[in-house]
């Protein structure tokens, strides 16, 4: 089972859909992200700034760049209700008289697929 998107997914955003989702992201202590060299990398923090920690042929280096969160399932779940403009593609349901989730229909393909389909779609 996919998890969780990979760079190449990422890499199908245009800037403006990377922008929004850097704007719509919550960043937590060792969420995996995409660097600025296109690598797989894990999120630090110190001081309440997130940053990456890199080893090179100098040492370790911290950078605070602009970067792209390998989103996971439970991310996307969170971010969808977050960027959705529209009515009605998606439905809501839990106690009758307080919706409080948030769902998509989908077949056939891996959550992780669909659900990061849909996150395109609305960014």
């Amino acid at each position: 089972m996919k998890r969780r998107i990979t760079v190449e997914d990422l890499q199908q955003l245009t800037p403006e859909q990377q922008q929004k989702l850097r704007e719509l992201w919550k960043p937590k202590w060792d969420d995996l992200v995409m660097d600025f060299r296109g690598k797989e990398s894990r999120l630090s923090i110190e001081s309440n700034n997130f940053y990456l920690e890199l080893y090179g042929k100098d040492g370790l280096k911290k950078y605070s760049d602009t970067k792209l969160p390998l989103l996971n399932i439970g991310q996307m779940i969170e971010l969808l209700p977050l960027c959705y403009s529209g009515e009605g593609k998606y439905w809501t349901s839990t106690d009758y008289d307080k919706p409080s989730h948030f769902g998509i229909w989908w077949e056939g393909e891996e959550l992780c697929d669909a659900l990061w389909k849909e996150v395109k779609e609305e960014l």
